[in-house]
């Protein structure tokens, strides 16, 4: 069983650059990426998951 790499993520640009930075590990190591993103606020939780999911597949 592969255990996958898991950022979380709030649609700020620090976490979105931690989104960088796990895909590019799990890239290395050759493991999934998880996402993971608690909806609070006035974002869209389907927005901040598009935006980041986005950025992990650039």
């Amino acid at each position: 069983m592969t255990i996958p790499l898991v950022v979380g993520i709030d649609g700020s640009e620090p976490s979105l650059e931690a989104v960088d930075w796990a895909a590019a590990e799990a890239a290395r190591h050759g493991v999934p990426l998880h996402l993971v993103h608690a909806a609070s606020g006035d974002r869209e939780p389907s927005d901040v998951i598009s935006a980041a999911s986005e950025r992990a597949r650039q």
